[in-house]
């Protein structure tokens, strides 16, 4: 399975960690998500600098690996 179209998820008025939720689902059934942004140099990025949905993620700190 894979999940993709996500940005729903980093609404600012959620103040989730969207990467942590998917993690903890992906415990119940294996799937797979299609990013919505950019990886560099093991960060995960949502969105740009100086917009309130910009997220960053250290991919080391989550349970994920990332295929490019």
């Amino acid at each position: 399975m894979v999940i993709k179209d996500i940005d729903v998820m980093f609404n600012p008025a959620y103040q989730v960690d969207v990467l942590k939720i998917l993690t903890e689902a992906r415990k119940s059934k294996p799937y797979s998500v299609i990013w919505p942004g950019r990886y560099e140099n093991g960060t995960l990025y949502y969105s740009e600098q100086g917009y309130p949905d910009y997220k960053t993620y250290e991919v080391k700190n989550y349970d994920i690996t990332c295929v490019i």
